[in-house]
């Protein structure tokens, strides 16, 4: 399960993200949608741990891994780039096993 508790990230005075709250269970499909600049890549790369958050949280199976995804990036991160097609190599479940 992938849980996002209130995160926000902001690059100066621009807020990409304002409180952002919600929960994946296992066998649930999510997307963002929303039009450019909505946040949507930004809030992934936070979820993934590319960026870290201003504020909030980020649990993995009821694990605190905000700090722990930024660890875990480089070598169990896969991320769809915004022009191409892809299919992400792994689940987040896979990090709460390390």
């Amino acid at each position: 399960m992938l849980k996002v508790e209130n995160i926000s990230k902001s690059f100066g005075d621009f807020q990409a993200i304002d409180s952002l709250s919600f929960e994946v269970k296992i066998g649930d499909v999510m997307g963002f949608l929303g039009p450019n600049g909505a946040g949507k890549t930004t809030s992934m790369r936070v979820i993934t741990g590319y960026l870290k958050t201003d504020v909030g949280s980020i649990y993995v199976d009821n694990k605190n891994f905000e700090a722990s995804l930024h660890n875990y990036y480089s070598a169990a991160n896969s991320q769809i780039p915004n022009d191409q097609k892809g299919f992400m190599d792994f689940c987040y479940g896979d990090l709460a096993k390390k």
